[in-house]
């Protein structure tokens, strides 16, 4: 089982992820003056200024990741062949690099955020952005990465880590630094490209850290990388028309993840950004040809109910199976909806607020796997005062009809299901999903509550 990172991670996604309208820009001018570069990926001028607005009054998320972003630039960024998992400050690749993408993700919203702004800052956590780049970018030779590890597991954190963290330190590094970060990524893409696990398999945990990695480099090193070009090239004409477009319009209608949730929360994280990178880095927008954020967030919103607590339990889930609804991937679709204006923005940001409160009273309240933190619940309107109590989520006549739809698209797979109203039946819920309609068990109006929890067939 693939290890997940394991403390503090990704708090700038909950603060990125929760701002209302992301804004949509042209792709940046690649021959722009590398000091005063704007970023290229997901921190449009518009995001990046509510952002801005948000650190001077000193919003809680903020404030937590300006703390942490301050006591990484004291640390020690260990290389791949140094020691994996030291304690804060450090920071060493964890597996396969998934310590080392979240921190650089967050120096380099700090860097951005702070740029112009508080520039002391900036100085500071620009410089430790740039160290830590060089520690992922190391030379096999010297100790580094090799791509080829577990047949290329390692560019979902190597590839996007280095690409992301490459556009938002980008004024900050030096020629040194941009040669040798360039110099890795292209290594990293050009092995995948040759030797990847499902280098032609869309649908796959593998391939969404190769596509998003590939399109955040050609993006994100244009005009510093020679072999930008080609790579936005071959994701327009072969990754995206012949493999992405077609084979997920034609199955992924509906969302969900074949490999199951252990993989496909990443997944989804993933394919769902190589999107977002598309749109603000090279301003071609692709959300309208794929099922993407809706289906999914739809599809978690409704397969974790009742409970909150546990994912689909249709007799086919067992123990061992992931389960838990992944919160953090919803913060990342409502936020991308939201970016996109779909009105189902508002129902995916309520529901990911029950899944991280739902989570934070098991997990105590404190930074955990996948970066989770507890600012997270202030990000999402949810009440400061209640975020480590369980609340449930109001559920309406559509998600009923969701149901259905994924109950009938299941039977199409093969699976073994029970028959749309039978489900319910059988946790004590309401058979015609029409029965739903209007409960509101946060508050209590029309005085129904679904079950507070239960547990799956099977397990």
């Amino acid at each position: 089982m693939r290890q997940r990172c394991r403390r503090g991670c990704a708090i700038a996604i909950p603060f990125l992820a929760s701002v209302a309208c992301w804004g949509a820009t042209a792709a940046a001018d690649p021959a722009s003056d590398a000091g005063t570069r704007a970023p290229r990926l997901y921190l449009t001028p518009t995001v990046l200024a509510r952002l801005q607005q948000r650190a001077a009054a000193q919003d809680p998320a903020w404030t937590a990741l300006k703390a942490h972003c301050d006591g990484l630039a004291g640390g020690t960024f260990n290389t791949p062949a140094e020691p994996a998992y030291p304690n804060f400050p450090d920071v060493g690749q964890g597996y396969e690099g998934d310590g080392y993408l979240p921190e650089v993700m967050n120096l380099g919203l700090c860097y951005r955020v702070e740029s112009g702004v508080d520039d002391a800052s900036a100085v500071v956590h620009g410089a430790a952005g740039a160290r830590l780049l060089e520690a992922m970018a190391t030379p096999v030779a010297s100790g580094g990465q090799d791509p080829s590890t577990d047949d290329g597991y390692g560019i979902r954190n190597y590839g996007v880590g280095m690409a992301t963290g490459f556009d938002w330190l980008r004024p900050a590094l030096s020629a040194s630094n941009v040669t040798d970060v360039v110099t890795s990524l292209n290594s990293w893409v050009s092995w995948f490209d040759a030797n990847g696990f499902s280098n032609n398999e869309p649908i796959g945990n593998y391939f969404e850290g190769y596509l998003l990695t590939k399109t955040a480099t050609a993006a994100g090193t244009a005009g510093d990388n020679p072999a930008a070009a080609a790579d936005w090239s071959d994701v327009q004409t072969r990754m995206w028309t012949q493999l992405v477009q077609p084979q997920f319009s034609a199955s992924m209608s509906g969302g969900g993840w074949p490999e199951g949730w252990e993989y496909g929360a990443r997944s989804v994280e993933n394919y769902t950004q190589a999107l977002m990178a598309a749109k603000t880095g090279e301003g071609v927008d692709w959300w309208s040809q794929v099922p993407s954020a809706r289906d999914e967030a739809a599809y978690i919103t409704y397969f974790a109910w009742p409970s909150r607590l546990h994912m689909d339990d249709q007799g086919t889930i067992h123990s061992g199976v992931v389960l838990t609804p992944p919160g953090v991937t919803m913060a990342y679709l409502s936020g991308m909806l939201a970016w996109n204006a779909d009105p189902y923005a508002a129902t995916a940001r309520s529901a990911t607020t029950a899944f991280l409160v739902g989570e934070l009273p098991l997990l105590g309240c404190v930074a955990t796997a996948r970066g989770l933190h507890a600012a997270a619940a202030l990000l999402l309107r949810e009440r400061p005062e209640s975020r480590c109590r369980p609340i449930l989520v109001g559920h309406g006549r559509g998600l009923g009809l969701v149901r259905q739809r994924h109950v009938h698209r299941r039977a199409r797979l093969g699976r073994t299901v029970l028959q749309p109203g039978e489900h319910r039946r059988r946790l004590g819920g309401p058979a015609d999903p029409r029965e739903s309609h209007g409960v509101v068990a946060a508050s209590g109006r029309n005085g129904r509550r679904g079950p507070r929890i239960h547990r799956p067939v099977g397990e």
